[in-house]
């Protein structure tokens, strides 16, 4: 019988995090696209929200050793998709609800979540480099969308993240 590896066991808690996170955003899309239920930047964030989850899981790979390391980095490190999860769980109105009040409604709350989750990576890898400029810019946006109450800053973030992936994954590669 094979044992279970400390990295695989370490890396059981987060991803079941994101999966739960990830489980509650699919959830409620059907119900999200009914006529009377649509409203375009509750649509959009959620796309956003479920973008940011599988780049977060899908980097958590790269993290795995460093998750165990000692008990407060580990602690560290689950602030990330935990934040991820309760901005998720705000995001999430009930089945009865109409959504465009109660995103209005939970706006500043949703998007200071989001900052906070942006941010929460940096507490992790802090130095000053490229992503963590990004990181700063995106956190920033969200934080703009939570004070101002103006969503058309979300364009800032899905710029900058749309700007992000096509270097990393079209430019870098030129040059290699």
């Amino acid at each position: 019988m094979d044992e279970m590896s400390k990295l695989e066991f370490f890396a059981f808690m987060p991803l079941l995090i994101y999966g739960i996170a990830i489980g509650e955003i699919i959830m409620h899309w059907r119900d999200y696209l009914k006529k009377d239920r649509r409203y375009w930047p509750h649509i959009i964030t959620g796309v956003v929200l479920l973008e940011l989850a599988f780049l977060n899981f899908y980097y958590l790979y790269d993290d795995l050793s460093l998750l165990f390391e000692t008990y407060p980095k580990f602690l560290a490190r689950m602030m990330v998709p935990i934040t991820f999860l309760l901005t998720v769980s705000v995001f999430t109105p009930e089945d009865n609800m109409e959504v465009k009040v109660y995103f209005k409604e939970k706006m500043r709350t949703i998007f200071t979540l989001l900052g906070i989750f942006i941010l929460a990576h940096m507490i992790n890898d802090f130095h000053f480099d490229f992503i963590n400029l990004i990181r700063v810019i995106a956190s920033g946006s969200f934080f703009l969308v939570a004070f101002t109450r103006k969503f058309y800053f979300i364009w800032i973030f899905i710029v900058v993240r749309l700007a992000l992936f096509f270097f990393n994954n079209y430019i870098l590669n030129l040059f290699q």
